[in-house]
């Protein structure tokens, strides 16, 4: 929670509101990267996950940053909508956890 609650501080972040509901929303990690896209599950399937990266995108440009998301290859949702938005493969990134 503290991760996500400095994130929105200082980050970049888009929403969408409904009936002031926020409804979808993204933010960048502290990399960077465009993730933490969500929708409502109510709101899915209207386009507003495009919205909110096509968003970001334009934001993070304005600024002189380069957008990128790191996404899991597995996870096909992502993976659709990063290239319909315009993203495209680069290279495999391996996470690994250090105790």
């Amino acid at each position: 929670m503290d991760y996500i609650v400095e994130r929105i501080q200082n980050g970049i972040g888009c929403g969408i509101w409904q009936n002031k509901k926020l409804v979808a929303w993204a933010l960048t990690h502290d990399d960077g990267a465009i993730g933490f896209l969500n929708v409502l599950e109510g709101y899915r399937r209207k386009g507003y996950g495009k919205d909110i990266t096509v968003a970001m995108i334009k934001r993070l440009l304005e600024i002189g940053e380069v957008p990128y998301a790191h996404i899991e290859e597995e996870n096909e949702k992502s993976m659709s909508l990063a290239l319909k938005t315009g993203f495209r493969k680069d290279r495999r990134i391996h996470w690994i956890k250090m105790k």
